[in-house]
């Protein structure tokens, strides 16, 4: 097997395995805790891709390097980014919020936030005239 599509496998079981376990809301109250500037840590947090070092995170985020390379090692420690190479890897992309009212939060990678799942209120089916009736009776 190549090494690149291997790392990829290994990126997409990390991912499915991470959501598994931290939910977005887990990891996004992990990346803002006692954080002046929530959304600054959430993009930083996305941009761990494997390609950027702690210096472009830290400029992502608006803080030094020194005060972004504690906090890396801490969401390491915690278990929602991994090193790859000399890098940090996210587990997986968080939805960023957008700055008008009636757009729908954005994940990193371009994708609307929305959920497709059994629970979601938009999927239900409005009931039939005649289901009405009949519940009516």
């Amino acid at each position: 097997m190549e090494q690149t599509e291997q790392s990829q496998q290994n990126e997409v079981i990390i991912s499915l395995m991470g959501r598994l376990v931290f939910s977005e809301e887990v990891i996004k109250k992990i990346i803002s805790k006692n954080k002046q500037n929530p959304a600054a840590y959430i993009k930083g947090y996305n941009s761990c891709d494997g390609e950027k070092g702690v210096t472009e995170i830290a400029k992502i985020v608006g803080v030094s390097q020194p005060t972004m390379t504690p906090i890396l090692q801490s969401w390491k420690i915690k278990g929602i980014i991994y090193q790859k190479g000399k890098n940090y890897m996210k587990i997986y992309s968080l939805t960023e919020e957008r700055e008008g009212k009636n757009d729908k939060p954005k994940r990193a990678d371009g994708e609307d936030s929305q959920t497709d799942g059994p629970n979601d209120s938009s999927n239900a089916k409005e009931p039939r005239e005649s289901e009405r009736e009949q519940n009516n009776s």
